[in-house]
């Protein structure tokens, strides 16, 4: 899952208009070690996989000679949230995975999103609840971030993550997302701007007539 370019292209970062993106394909290597993974977990179960893989990704992300192997250990970790049962398994490593949505390198920032985006997908009944306070104001940055490929990417983690939460959240802070959402649907790339429109839309199931402000602004 290392053995990909070290270099983080401007074609990667700043993707052309259009909505059907060659650049959304993730490397070769890496699509085979998430596989790997998912295998191994759903052959072995969680409760000896999901100790070695923490293990894994905490090596892994305390590398600072080479980003390759941070980006790994996030992926790898992404594939966990089908096979465990109680979000707390994972606790010890999601304040990392969240530090990593700050990190200097796009990539970086890009796979601690989809870790998040794809645990909220594969346990949302369950993560969104656990996690929405830590989780929220993360997001909540990310979708501010200046390279658009990551932008994108935290709007889809956050669509991930609104569908399945069903507790109650600050509405202030969810009319925070909104007018965040609205912007980016006016002036993004078409990769921000289709992300940006699935977000808005789970956003607005939370929030509810509070959406109401915001309606004509999308159209």
């Amino acid at each position: 899952m290392i053995d990909i370019d070290p270099d983080v292209e401007q074609e990667w970062m700043y993707p052309k208009e259009g909505f059907h993106h060659d650049g959304d394909e993730e490397e070769d290597f890496v699509s085979f070690g998430k596989n790997c993974v998912d295998r191994l977990v759903s052959s072995l179960g969680d409760q000896l996989m999901l100790p070695l893989i923490g293990q894994l990704v905490m090596t892994t992300m305390a590398n600072t000679q080479d980003w390759r192997y941070k980006h790994a250990g996030l992926m790898a970790f992404s594939q966990v949230g089908e096979y465990v049962d109680d979000p707390e398994k994972i606790r010890p490593i999601i304040p990392s995975v969240i530090a990593h949505t700050k990190d200097p390198n796009p990539k970086i920032r890009y796979a601690s999103l989809h870790a998040i985006g794809q645990i909220a997908d594969d346990m949302p009944e369950d993560f969104p609840q656990t996690y929405s306070n830590e989780v929220l104001p993360c997001l909540y940055e990310a979708i501010d971030d200046q390279i658009p490929r990551v932008a994108a990417h935290a709007c889809a983690a956050l669509s991930n993550f609104m569908e399945g939460y069903k507790g109650a959240v600050n509405q202030e802070l969810l009319k925070s997302f909104c007018q965040k959402l609205v912007t980016l649907v006016q002036n993004g790339c078409s990769l921000v701007k289709e992300n940006a429109v699935t977000s808005l839309a789970a956003v607005a199931e939370q929030v509810k007539e509070a959406f109401t402000p915001f309606f004509i602004d999308t159209l």
